[in-house]
């Protein structure tokens, strides 16, 4: 007897930014058939990241997998409810499987469902970093203030959460 396998199967994903808190996550549905790299680039997307910077994937928490296996592992491939993603050193995701479901027609995979804060501008070099900033770019009268935004060349710093934005972006996915 052979398995049946089901080609429309979508995966809810959620991506945490580890020891943020409060808690700073996305959660995304996937297509099963989806590979590593296209983790990658949803996680670029979903955080406002540039990608520019290396990764490693550890899809059994154990083992880190190289840049040419991410083509080749696929979603439905990975044996475990969480692994995790870590991006220059600095920025590290758990990346968590939720759930299985059914596809749902007129929706284009990826798509954001959730999620919570602001993305963290990763020019910040840590979480902590992050934090201090927010906290300075909040109180103009700060005596950094004019020094971080200078740092930052002026640019808009999120402070909220634009699913129909990341959701846009990944219509060109």
């Amino acid at each position: 007897m052979s398995k049946v396998i089901n080609l429309n199967q979508v995966m809810r994903l959620k991506f945490v930014l580890t020891s943020s808190y409060p808690e700073i996550f996305r959660r995304v549905l996937f297509l099963d058939k989806h590979n590593l790299y296209d983790i990658h680039r949803a996680i670029q997307i979903i955080f406002n990241w540039s990608g520019e910077k290396n990764h490693i994937f550890f899809p059994d928490n154990k083992n880190f997998c190289d840049f040419e296996s991410e083509f080749k592992i696929k979603l439905k491939d990975i044996n475990v409810s969480k692994f995790d993603y870590l991006y220059d050193k600095s920025w590290e995701v758990s990346i968590y499987i939720e759930d299985v479901l059914s596809r749902k027609h007129g929706i284009k995979y990826p798509y954001l469902i959730e999620g919570s804060q602001a993305s963290p501008n990763e020019k910040c070099g840590s979480l902590n970093s992050y934090y201090n900033i927010i906290s300075i770019i909040n109180n103009s009268s700060h005596n950094s203030y004019f020094d971080i935004m200078e740092m930052f060349d002026n640019e808009n710093i999120e402070t909220y959460l634009d699913k129909d934005f990341i959701n846009e972006e990944f219509k060109l996915f």
